[in-house]
């Protein structure tokens, strides 16, 4: 079977509709007035117009229908899937979405509320301006309500979800892909936007992201949450600025190191650490340590590391699988349970090593540097140091709020 594409236009004074439908035979549609007739949709009594959500953090409206609009095809059969970025969105947690777009059954039928449609949603690191990495994905219902608005005779409609988890992330890509679960086979176009950088992608089934040529309707909601801190961080020159804690015993089996940071640069010469927080030394051998960097690991990937023995041979570490960019704030955490080893970023797992045993740290506690020097270059806030393993909803839940210093 070829691959089928809908392409959904419409152009200020000519109101055109058009489809492009490949597989044994090929069917195209140009006429406004054609597709009306096939459709004639009406209206439901409870339809809205387009607004953003209360608590809205990032708002792209869709177009009107008298507006130049597009309305991509993101749905797993027949394997597109479309994604939008955001930007500019600080410390506060996405809780929510809110999103437009056309609930349609080939070939042109409308759907209607009545069929609920389940769709995938992942986020994306970004990379340079490109889609980066996936940070989380899942699978959710959202509710669905039809909009007063009408194009080429189909009607858009808005979807409304709270997400299961809240995602931190300040910036990034978000792809809503339709999961075909109704009844009536219903595929999801999602509606184009005025607002925005002018682009969002379609992968075409084979992970090979295109231009669409438009932005997407879409608000991103924040959380309740009060944000973390006072507005302030400490910025660290990298050279020779850092933090005395004073000396702290953390000797124990269990422990988490968590703090919010936004690199400036990562270190250029070897061993290419950029200390973050915690304690190190050799003589005697003390360390319980979170830092970026290392001799045999890229300097913008996370390490954790924790002296589990007197010698430096007993010195356990676990590197980072994904590397952080300039510019950003990134909440990371390193937990220790007696039994393995983690490391989290924005609230998600990024690696997992078995480790088992006390470890030794009853020295100097720094914050922006190690015993050596190999010095933090950017912003840190909110460091926070637990005599426990906190769990990955025990940091999700509290890495955008204030402490009031009693949680345990």
């Amino acid at each position: 079977m070829k691959k089928r594409i809908f392409i959904f236009s419409v152009f200020i004074f000519i109101f055109s509709f058009s489809m492009i439908w490949s597989e044994i035979s090929d069917r195209y549609l140009s006429s406004a007035d054609e597709i009306q007739n096939v459709n004639n949709a009406e209206l439901p009594e409870n339809s809205r117009a387009f607004t953003a959500p209360d608590g809205s953090i990032f708002t792209q409206l869709p177009h009107n229908p008298s507006d130049s609009w597009s309305f991509a095809s993101s749905e797993v059969d027949p394997g597109y899937n479309v994604a939008e970025n955001f930007w500019g969105l600080g410390r506060e947690p996405i809780t929510g979405i809110r999103f437009w777009g056309m609930s349609l059954v080939p070939l042109w039928t409308e759907c209607g509320s009545e069929n609920p449609m389940d769709f995938e949603f992942t986020f994306y690191q970004d990379n340079s301006g490109s889609i980066g990495s996936v940070v989380t994905q899942f699978t959710a219902t959202p509710t669905m309500t039809a909009t007063d608005s009408l194009y080429s005779g189909f009607i858009c409609y808005e979807f409304d979800l709270t997400f299961p988890s809240q995602v931190s992330m300040a910036e990034g890509w978000i792809s809503i892909q339709g999961q075909t679960a109704s009844p009536d086979d219903c595929w999801f176009l999602w509606a184009s936007s005025a607002d925005g950088d002018g682009d969002s992608y379609q992968d075409d089934g084979t992970r090979a992201w295109g231009s669409t040529g438009y932005d997407r309707g879409m608000c991103l909601v924040g959380s309740d949450y009060i944000p973390v801190g006072s507005g302030h961080c400490l910025d660290y020159d990298g050279v020779d600025e850092y933090v005395d804690a004073g000396v702290i015993n953390l000797s124990d089996s269990v422990l988490t190191i968590e703090a919010w940071i936004k690199v400036d640069s990562f270190q250029t010469s070897w061993p290419y650490i950029s200390s973050i927080a915690g304690e190190e030394s050799d003589s005697p051998f003390h360390t319980a340590l979170l830092r970026l960097g290392d001799g045999g690991l890229a300097n913008n990937k996370l390490q954790f590391v924790l002296q589990t023995g007197p010698a430096n041979e007993n010195e356990s570490k676990l590197d980072g699988k994904t590397g952080l960019n300039t510019g950003v704030w990134y909440h990371v955490a390193a937990t220790y349970d007696g039994s393995y080893m983690r490391l989290f970023i924005n609230g998600i797992e990024d690696t997992i090593k078995a480790q088992t045993g006390p470890f030794t740290a009853d020295t100097t506690f720094y914050i922006g540097k190690s015993f050596d020097g190999r010095y933090f270059d950017g912003q840190i806030d909110e460091v926070r140091i637990w005599d426990t393993a906190r769990s990955q909803t025990d940091l999700r839940d509290y890495m955008c709020q204030k402490l009031t210093g009693s949680e345990s």
